[in-house]
């Protein structure tokens, strides 16, 4: 891919690592490959991290997961998976799958995952995913 694609601007390097972990063969099954639980228990998504660094150097490198906010465990472990990048300086930023209801407001949601997510983290936000819930309809972007 890094052949193909040099100049990449952003690479999301893990995807949904505490809700889709790809441990499952309808997952991928990959954990083990890049050096499973290992010592810190997240050395599968240091390995992948840390090879997107070397293949894509100037690239921002993400991770994205959802339900960051809904939950105190998912918080914390979420938290926990940072520091381990950002003792590496492996990551640049966290993907976001939004889903909010109209009459929630997107700026409160955008607050409380500033709060809660990335308090410590001081990292860049970038939403993949915008569902808005609007009474009975539902307005992606």
């Amino acid at each position: 891919m890094a052949a193909r694609y040099p100049d990449l601007d952003f690479v999301e390097v893990v995807n949904e690592p505490l809700h889709q972990p790809p441990n499952q063969p309808d997952r991928g099954n990959y954990i083990e490959a890049l050096g499973g639980a290992g010592a810190t228990g997240w050395d599968w998504i240091l390995n992948a991290f840390r090879l997107a660094r070397s293949y894509f150097p100037s690239a921002k490198l993400l991770m994205n997961d959802y339900s960051i906010t809904n939950s105190t465990a998912s918080t914390l472990a979420y938290k926990s998976i940072i520091a381990l990048l950002q003792a590496e300086n492996l990551i640049d930023g966290i993907g976001i799958q939004i889903f909010v209801a109209l009459e929630d407001g997107l700026s409160r949601y955008l607050h409380v995952l500033r709060k809660r997510a990335t308090e410590d983290a001081a990292l860049e936000l970038f939403s993949n995913t915008l569902t808005i819930l609007a009474g009975n309809k539902v307005e992606c972007g």
